[in-house]
């Protein structure tokens, strides 16, 4: 290795440069900045790296250990730095965030005396981003879930253990530099500069400012121009010439291995309980699979299945746990473990078959071994090379011998992926009941609710570990810190369930719930899925949180019409249903086969995809979504517009579509109006969708969900840009009115109409379809009321008139037919032949061959039976009546299908056909009081009508 090093500098005149990590952090975090280092050939002859290692855990769940203060770790670093730096090598100290404290904290002690360290030792301290004033991030969450917690404590206050930092630069023998990123927002640079006299501020934020691109980032070159300085006021020298290179381009040196650990992280078994885990851990432990590969959600306990796996083994196999981040160094590190010669190591590297070399060990080692591969949720980096990993010929390969098991953490769980030799076991969310266990056990038995409470709120989170983690914690802190607000398990299900219906943005995520960190893990699979080559995957995940919590229908095949620029930033057109798949594939949504005729959903639609609760919950308040509203909002709606494609929201056979889409267009339209007011064109298209909707509640007796959806939009509608008078907003009063007359007020829905009718006549003009479309409603609420109908019939005997003008076989003009029979009917039994001649010539157009599906053709045909009893025809009548029902046999919910029934009861009654026109009266009462509700005009008709029955059946009173 000397070979690599320019002539005259020997290890012991190199800079030794030593690494401090940050809150919550690890080592790991400096891995990017090492490598940059170590293949940078203006620094490698000159330096050293090393990595101080501290505890800074999240909680401890021990109550036989304590989290250590600053001061604690001020002492480690001191006792650290005396026995890993050979004497008389220099340091130079480079901290991120936390670690410039816990730095500072240290030279403070040695000032005091309290610590004998030689600062003459240390040429230089850069500080990355440290918090001189206090993180500010997330504070409120902080303040809440961690008030205990002495490390965040004090990042907060900075003191007793932090000294006066203003007069730190003044007594210690070498320069200090403070650095701060540009767009960090938890240590923004006015903190992380203050008060030091040497302030450097780069591009980047809290976490990127140490992860520099390559060897021309900003906060590297920092870095390189100090440690060059120092190198040469430091005994004098001149900096070397770049030394030669021996690893071939991009690939580690061997240097870095000798200083990567490979063991299983055995700690993190005492921080969290393995729940509900215990079947799969067997059958692992007694599966034969050489390659056994563990997949599943992100946080849904992979890597602890796989922890318990390993620990089982421990004393019969001997366990190395590689880190895929690490990949190249640690596998050489497992190398040199395994016997193999540095030169040979090094041959291999620079002919780049260092598996092939490893793989060669592992195979002839002599004890049996378990080899882990952790994070490896791209494929691609074990590959090794341009072949696919399912090949086997890279880092991963079935190992040929007994000796040998390999175990892989991925979040993809498809087959094709690893290959035939690889068994592919999905780890899923827990079951309720090992839900339930989870979280009082760390909440405590009973203490914030009972058994049941804590399975709905597990059924909620969708059994996710991790969530399920962050969720009891949070409410176990709010017990052993109370401050009033004690939480349950019901209240906390009931915050998680109105996220999912409030608007997004309402309020911060992790101020409320606690599960930003469940959000960070689902970052990170996105990430894996940007490098894995699908940079669109995240952003339309995203766009599917914008949407209802229930299943989403799209249809295959669109993505040239949903090209998006603005929200997939400039990347090719995505190929949704690949991205679809992708995403189940590393379970963040699941797919249903749906479409064809068979199911009633159009040719169009085949597939309807959902996302795990959890996921759905952290990504709607994103702040990509919430910054670029407008692009997922208009993807959202064009999607669901291509979903629907020419779907009739008033007919049978497009309800199930509808019923599928009804959730998310309400969604996306509050979220529009309410948080988009300036969007006029955005606001325009999800209203128009918004009528056709309310169309599709009302025609299938959803009455509810309309009344709750229509006048909220009408009446706030000058809140979003709208007036009363603007068409989208006539069209939704329209609907409103006609609604209203559903739900048995005629009287309000008249008042409304002639009001609408008033404004649509001084806007669009007396003839207009749209007019006299608001004119049929309006004698339709007439009609409906008492000793009316001759108003009724008055009023569109003139609309008919009009509309034949415009085109006599238009719908709107069959369906004016129709309610002038109705009418008709209404008034006189004398004129029921007239009544059901119009409703022959309506039927002998809309369905000659008697089997149309459309929904206004039953309401006719309902309206046919009810003349033929008013002329006497009775076995006509029951004929017409049961022929219909037979054909709409999968349809007797619908109002039309019940007001049919209805009439065909009338119809056995007047046949003494007493027994079956109870048996219908009874299960018609079911019916209508599940659609319509037990208040229902309807449904109080219908149960005076059964009880009438069974009076007469039984004579009771």
């Amino acid at each position: 290795m000397g070979s690599r090093w320019r002539r005259g500098v020997n290890r012991r005149d190199r800079i030794c440069v030593v690494f401090v990590h940050g809150l919550f952090s690890s080592p790991r975090t400096w891995k990017r900045f090492e490598w940059t280092i170590r293949t940078d050939p203006d620094l490698s002859g000159m330096t050293t790296v090393l990595r101080f290692q501290y505890s800074s855990p999240f909680f401890l769940a021990s109550f036989s250990r304590r989290i250590p203060t600053f001061s604690d770790i001020a002492d480690n670093l001191g006792s650290w730095l005396r026995l890993n730096i050979p004497e008389g090598q220099k340091v130079f100290l480079v901290t991120h965030s936390q670690g410039g404290i816990v730095v500072q904290t240290f030279l403070s002690r040695v000032l005091r005396g309290e610590d004998q360290y030689d600062l003459s030792k240390i040429i230089h301290l850069l500080m990355y981003a440290c918090p001189n004033a206090g993180s500010r991030i997330a504070l409120g969450l902080r303040r809440w879930l961690l008030r205990s917690h002495p490390q965040e404590w004090l990042h907060r206050r900075m003191q007793p253990d932090v000294p006066a930092i203003e007069t730190l630069e003044d007594n210690c023998p070498f320069s200090i530099t403070a650095c701060g990123g540009a767009t960090d927002g938890v240590a923004p640079n006015v903190d992380a500069t203050y008060p030091f006299r040497n302030r450097e501020t780069v591009p980047g934020d809290h976490k990127s400012i140490i992860r520099p691109r390559g060897p021309d980032d900003e906060s590297y070159l920092l870095f390189k121009r100090l440690v060059r300085q120092a190198w040469s006021s430091a005994g004098e020298r001149d900096v070397p010439l770049a030394a030669p290179v021996v690893a071939a381009a991009g690939v580690p040196s061997l240097e870095g291995a000798e200083q990567v650990s490979i063991r299983p992280p055995w700690p993190q078994r005492e921080v969290t309980d393995l729940e509900g885990r215990a079947e799969e851990v067997e059958a692992i432990l007694a599966g034969n699979a050489k390659v056994c590969v563990l997949a599943g959600l992100g946080g849904v306990g992979k890597t602890r299945v796989a922890l318990e796996v390993a620990y089982r083994m421990r004393n019969q196999r001997e366990v190395w746990w590689i880190n895929t981040s690490g990949l190249h160094t640690a596998m050489q590190q497992l190398g040199l473990r395994l016997g193999i010669p540095k030169s040979a190591l090094i041959e291999a590297t620079s002919t780049r078959n260092v598996p092939d070399v490893i793989w060669h060990a592992l195979e002839t080692y002599e004890r049996p071994w378990l080899l882990v591969f952790d994070d490896a949720d791209n494929a691609d980096v074990l590959a090794a090379g341009a072949e696919p990993v399912a090949n086997g010929r890279g880092w991963l390969r079935a190992p040929a011998t007994e000796n040998g098991r390999v175990i892989v953490i991925s979040h993809d769980r498809n087959e094709a992926t690893w290959g035939h030799w690889c068994q592919v076991r999905p780890i899923n969310p827990l079951s309720e009941d090992d839900g339930i266990a989870m979280l009082t056990k760390i909440v405590g038995q009973s203490l914030a609710g009972t058994r049941e409470d804590a399975r709905l709120l597990s059924k909620a989170l969708g059994g996710l570990p991790l969530a399920l983690w962050c969720a009891a914690r949070y409410i176990k802190n709010s017990y052993d810190h109370p401050t009033g607000a004690e939480r349950t398990f019901t209240a906390y299900r009931r915050d998680l369930e109105s996220r999912l219906t409030a608007v997004p943005g309402s309020a911060p995520l992790d101020q409320q719930l606690g599960l930003d960190l469940v959000h960070e893990v689902f970052k990170i699979s996105m990430e894996a899925l940007a490098k894995a080559g699908m940079p669109q995957a995240g952003p339309f995940l995203k766009v599917l949180a914008c949407m209802n919590a229930s299943a989403i229908p799209y249809p295959v095949g669109i993505a040239t019409r949903l090209a998006h620029a603005d929200l997939f930033d400039g990347h090719p057109t995505p190929e949704i249903d690949k991205i679809v798949q992708r995403l189940k594939d590393v379970g963040l949504v699941s797919l249903d086969a749906i479409g064809g005729q068979r199911s009633g959903l159009g040719k169009y639609v085949t597939q309807t995809v959902s996302m795990h609760p959890a996921v759905h919950l952290v990504l709607r308040d994103d702040r990509d979504v919430t910054t670029r509203q407008h692009a997922y909002y208009g993807f959202a709606l064009r999607m669901l517009e291509e979903a629907l494609g020419e779907s009739d929201p008033d007919q049978s056979e497009d309800r199930a579509l509808w019923r599928l889409v009804a959730p998310h267009v309400v969604q996306i339209t509050n979220t529009v109006v309410g948080k988009l007011p300036g969007d006029q064109d955005l606001i325009r298209k999800a209203l128009r969708l918004a009528r056709r909707t309310s169309r599709y509640f009302i025609a299938a007796g959803l009455l509810s969900p309309a009344n709750e959806f229509l006048p909220r939009l009408i009446d706030h509608c000058s809140s979003y840009g709208f007036s009363p008078d603007d068409r989208e907003i006539m069209e939704l009063r329209h609907e409103h009115g006609r609604m209203l007359i559903e739900i048995g007020q005629p009287e309000v829905a008249e008042t409304r109409l002639r009001e609408l009718i008033a404004d649509r006549v001084r806007v669009l003009g007396e003839n207009d379809r749209d007019t006299w479309a608001s004119r049929h409603k309006l004698a339709k609420a007439i009609l409906v009321q008492n000793d009316r109908w001759q108003e009724a019939e008055e009023l569109l005997w003139g609309i008919l008139e009009a509309e034949d003008a415009l085109d006599p076989h238009h719908t709107d003009s069959m369906v004016v037919k129709h309610s002038l029979a109705r009418a008709i009917l209404a008034q006189d039994g004398s004129r029921a032949a007239l009544a059901e001649k119009m409703c022959q010539e309506i039927l002998r157009q809309w369905d000659p061959e008697g089997i149309s599906p459309l929904n206004e053709v039953l309401f006719v045909r309902g309206t046919l039976v009810r003349a033929l009893h008013a002329q006497g025809r009775i076995d006509d009548a029951k004929r017409e009546a049961e022929a219909t029902l037979a054909r709409n046999e999968e349809r007797l919910d619908e109002v039309h299908a019940m007001a049919l029934t209805f009439a065909y009861i009338a119809v056995l009654l007047e046949l003494h056909k007493f027994d079956m026109a109870y048996e219908q009266a009874k299960s018609l009462l079911a019916r209508r009081a599940r659609v319509l509700g037990d208040r229902h005009a309807d449904t109080l008709r219908t149960r005076k009508l059964r009880d009438d029955i069974r009076r007469l059946l039984h004579g009771d009173e």
